[in-house]
């Protein structure tokens, strides 16, 4: 789930100066995009949950008869090789000793379309907004209590 009280206390500030804020992580499921939005965000990061769908890049692979897609992060050791091959514009050969690595590779489900999720946590923005009887963004951050 998003830490809330970091988004009310970067909310407050943020209001004062005409800035919009955005959550850093924490979206897993469709209630954690709402109470996002209702704690005052106003877009938020959605991270892994478009990892696999149709849209992300790389290859579906099969495994043991099931599809998935592969996974690196941005600063994964196959990005800093791709990155590589297009400055360079020729394919990598050698072990890169000095990239710098952080993010993960993996084989994540496949989940077929982005749109999927999307409806999905469209939904539950909808779902939470009903909880805080908003019929709007506005009046769901203005009604939400947590």
């Amino acid at each position: 789930m998003p830490q809330l009280t970091a988004i009310f206390d970067v909310v407050k500030v943020c209001k004062k100066h005409g800035v919009p804020v955005s959550n850093e992580g924490g979206i897993a499921a469709p209630g954690n995009f709402a109470k996002a939005i209702a704690a005052g965000c106003n877009a938020a990061i959605f991270g892994s949950v478009f990892a696999g769908s149709e849209e992300t890049p790389g290859p579906i692979v099969y495994k043991n008869g099931k599809r998935y897609k592969h996974y690196h992060g941005s600063t994964s050791y196959i990005s800093n090789v791709m990155k590589e091959a297009r400055e360079k514009k020729k394919i990598v050969k050698k072990f890169l000793k000095d990239a710098y690595v952080e993010g993960v590779e993996s084989l994540v489900p496949f989940k077929g379309p982005a749109k999927n999720a999307i409806d999905a946590y469209m939904k539950g923005l909808r779902s939470g907004a009903t909880y805080c009887g908003a019929r709007n963004i506005q009046e769901m951050q203005k009604r939400a209590r947590f």
